[in-house]
């Protein structure tokens, strides 16, 4: 089964009237999903076909979600030393 990925406002996901269905996802609740550093978006993960929540959404594929989350926006990528 395909992994496809989205990227979504983090209200969308924490507002009491979300449309996005977690019980049709890999993951009971947003808190499980990867965040940016400022917390503003949520990356989330589906199987096979897209839920019709994403519609109007883009949607990234594993190699193109893992360039964009080494990004500054998803990572900590100063030197350590």
């Amino acid at each position: 089964m395909s992994k496809h990925f989205v990227i979504v406002d983090t209200t969308e996901v924490t507002d009491e009237n979300s449309t996005i269905d977690f019980s049709q996802l890999p993951y009971s609740r947003h808190e499980l999903t990867r965040h940016s550093l400022d917390g503003s978006q949520v990356v989330i993960k589906y199987l096979g076909d897209k839920p019709s929540f994403f519609d109007g959404k883009t949607i990234y594929t594993y190699s193109e979600i893992s360039t964009i989350l080494k990004g500054d926006d998803w990572s900590n990528n100063t030197d350590p030393r």
